[in-house]
């Protein structure tokens, strides 16, 4: 690593310069426009997600056969069985 004030060799794990002193800064400065922009964005990713989904278009349910269709094919049925017994 080398030194950002005198651009030194630097020996691993040292947090200062050995030739001209200047501590080594780990963590980079505080930039308040890339805060205020990942805050924007953050928010209009919340707001994207707080959104009702859309729902899928409901199909009308199957109605099973109504009574007077089960009537008139027992009808039609037992008259049928009973002929095929003859």
């Amino acid at each position: 690593m080398k030194c950002p004030n005198c651009g030194a060799q630097m020996k691993e794990g040292r947090l200062y310069c050995e030739k001209c002193g200047t501590e080594v800064q780990i963590v980079p400065d505080f930039e308040p426009e890339l805060e205020n922009s990942i805050h924007t964005t953050l928010s209009n990713v919340a707001t994207e997600i707080t959104e009702p989904p859309v729902e899928p278009p409901v199909e009308p349910p199957v109605e099973p056969p109504k009574k007077t269709e089960r009537k008139k094919r027992w009808f039609w049925l037992l008259p049928a069985a009973l002929l095929g017994l003859i």
